[in-house]
C-alpha cells in the first residue's frame, strides 16, 4: 500500500515535467494549430487535441484513447493516455499506461523518468539506471535525470547497477560524465567509477581528465586516484 501510494505521488511530477515537453513542433497541414503539438507527439489531430485539453484541464481522454488505438505502438500514445487518464482521477489506469510507455520507447522522456522515479522508490536500482540512461542518451530533461542519477549513486546498490552500465559499449558515457561531476557527490561517482572499470569500462581518457581537474579543484586527490590513471596514453 505505501509503495503504491508513493509511485501515485509521481503524477505530480508528471504534470510538472509535462510543461517542460510541450510547444516545439509545428505540424505541416496545420500550422496554426502547432501550438497545440508538444515536442514529443505527433501532428495526429486526435493527440494534438488531447494535449490541449491536458493543457486546459478541459479532459481529452476520449481523445487520447482515440489515439492510442489509432496508433498503439509509439510509447508517446501511451504517455498522452495516461496523462489524461491522471487529469480524469483514473490513477490505476495511468499507472499501468506509464509502466508500459517506460518499456516500449526509451526515447519517450517522460515515461523514463517516471519509471526510474518509481524504480528507485522501490529499491530497483538496476532498472532506475536503466532509465537514467535512457535519459542520458539522449539529453532529454537532463536536470531531473541528473538529480535521479545523484540519489542513485547515493546508495551501495545504485553505484554497482550504474556502474554497470558505465561497462557497456556505447557513446553516452563520455558525453555524460562532465555533467555528471557538478550532479553527484564526489565519492559516490569516484566509487562508480572505479567499479566501472574494474568491470571493464573504457571511458574516455579526455573526459576522465576532466573529472580529474574538477576533483583536484576540490582537493579531492585521495578520490580521484581510485579512477584517474594520472594521464591518458599519447597518440
Amino acid at each position: 500500500m505505501i509503495a503504491r501510494l508513493a509511485r501515485l505521488a509521481l503524477f505530480a511530477l508528471l504534470a510538472a515535467v509535462a510543461t517542460l515537453v510541450q510547444l516545439d513542433q509545428q505540424t505541416t497541414r496545420s500550422p496554426e494549430l502547432a501550438f497545440l503539438v508538444p515536442r514529443y507527439f505527433s501532428a495526429n489531430a486526435a493527440r494534438a487535441r488531447a494535449q490541449f485539453a491536458l493543457r486546459t484541464g478541459g479532459g481529452g481522454l476520449a481523445d487520447a484513447r482515440h489515439a492510442l488505438i489509432m496508433r498503439p505502438m509509439p510509447a508517446e500514445s501511451l504517455t498522452l493516455f495516461s496523462l489524461t487518464a491522471m487529469g480524469a482521477n483514473d490513477a490505476e489506469t495511468a499507472l499501468a499506461a506509464l509502466e508500459a510507455a517506460s518499456t516500449r520507447g526509451w526515447r519517450e522522456p517522460i515515461s523514463q523518468l517516471a519509471s526510474g522515479e518509481a524504480a528507485m522508490q522501490q529499491g530497483e536500482y538496476a532498472i532506475a539506471a536503466q532509465r537514467v540512461v535512457a535519459l542520458l542518451s539522449t539529453g532529454d530533461l537532463a536536470q531531473p535525470a541528473l538529480d535521479l542519477l545523484a540519489r542513485l549513486l547515493a546508495t551501495p546498490a545504485g553505484r554497482e547497477a550504474f556502474a554497470y552500465r558505465l561497462a557497456q559499449p556505447g557513446h553516452w558515457q563520455g558525453n555524460s560524465l562532465p555533467a555528471m561531476v557538478a550532479a553527484v557527490e564526489p565519492a559516490d561517482l569516484a566509487d562508480t567509477l572505479a567499479q566501472a572499470q574494474r568491470m571493464g569500462a573504457d571511458l574516455p581518457c579526455d573526459r576522465l581528465a576532466q573529472l580529474a581537474r574538477a576533483y583536484r579543484q576540490r582537493h579531492e586527490d585521495g578520490l580521484l586516484a581510485s579512477f584517474w590513471p594520472g594521464s591518458c596514453p599519447q597518440g
